[in-house]
């Protein structure tokens, strides 16, 4: 008798996968911030950039230990659906085009129906985790739009 071995994705490539994902949002968050021609823009991509890098770290660890340890399945996600890209001609009104694009594809993921119900079916602090980099967006998005109203 053989055994035939299929691999398939374990729930470390899932979580390596968000990883991913998280990072490349911060980079485009990075690449923004140094190409900003207005100071106040400037640091509050910089203070964004700061903020949700402490929390996706502190996110991705609880999630990488909720599904080690509660043995809970991470939704598998497609990397290439969330590709944050930065264009070629920037200035400061495609920054914020280019931002406001990013930022609703981040919050569309973090907000999905996969990521709730693997929120909602551990016994965890990821809820809080994520409302607060919502919160911590949403200030950003507020500050912006008062640097756009100008």
């Amino acid at each position: 008798m053989e055994i035939e071995i299929i691999k398939i994705k374990n729930k470390q490539n899932s979580t390596l996968v968000f990883g991913n994902i998280l990072n490349n949002f911060l980079s485009s968050l990075k690449i923004l911030h140094w190409y900003s021609p207005d100071i106040n823009l400037h640091y509050i991509l910089d203070d964004l950039y700061s903020d949700l890098s402490k929390k996706f770290d502190k996110l991705q660890e609880e999630i990488i230990e909720v599904s080690r340890y509660q043995l809970s399945s991470f939704p598998v996600l497609n990397e290439n659906d969330f590709l944050f890209k930065i264009e070629d001609n920037i200035d400061e009104k495609n920054i914020i085009l280019i931002f406001d694009k990013n930022i609703s594809k981040f919050l569309n993921l973090l907000n999905s129906i996969e990521i709730n119900n693997f929120i909602k079916s551990n016994i965890s602090g990821l809820n809080n985790t994520k409302e607060d980099i919502v919160s911590i967006i949403n200030k950003s998005k507020y500050l912006i739009s008062i640097i756009n109203l100008k």
